[in-house]
Order: C-alpha cells, then structure tokens, then sequence
C-alpha cells in the first residue's frame, strides 16, 4: 500500500521550502512521564519515524547549550574511516 505524504510550504530566508508535518514531543513532559505525550511519541515512531523534540521548556532548555559540541562530535566519529566506525557494529543491531 503505497503511504501518503502531507507536505506544505512554509519561507525561509525569502526562500520557499517544502516541509513535512511532524509531531512534537516536549521532553520535559516526557520526564515527568505524562501519559499524553508517552502516547504522542509512540504514535510518531511507530508511523513516520521522525518528530521534533521540543527542548524549550525551561527544566529542559539547559540541555541546548551543549548542543554544539554534540555536532561536533558527531562530525568527528562520522569523518573515522569505514573499518573504525565498523568497529562499534553490533549484530542485529540496525536502528541506533
């Protein structure tokens, strides 16, 4: 059965883009364990996969400022040759 994609326009820097309509999960509910937003994530990931993770919140919001050296951490590992990265490889394993 072939999936339907809802996408919309929205601009950005003057420039028109396509974007897709995605959930958004707020963390700080999710740490308190609220079953509606429990509910939303599951939901997300068990249809498209991807959702925005909304940091904003203010008991959540201090996790942003290591934000940037999370990006460059991850540049770092993915810049590693193929055989390095191969290294962290576990059977069975193909989703994170």
């Amino acid at each position: 059965m072939p999936r339907t994609t809802v996408s919309t326009t929205m601009i950005v820097n003057d420039k028109q883009i396509d974007v897709a309509p995605l959930e958004t999960i707020d963390l700080a509910r999710l740490v308190a364990k609220e079953s509606g937003e429990i509910v939303k994530l599951l939901r997300a990931a068990e249809s498209c996969g991807f959702f925005y993770l909304d940091f904003r919140n203010d008991s959540t919001k201090h996790l942003l400022k290591d934000l940037p050296e999370v990006y460059v951490l991850s540049e770092r590992y993915f810049d590693q040759s193929h055989e390095v990265k191969m290294m962290d490889y576990r059977e069975g394993q193909d989703r994170g």
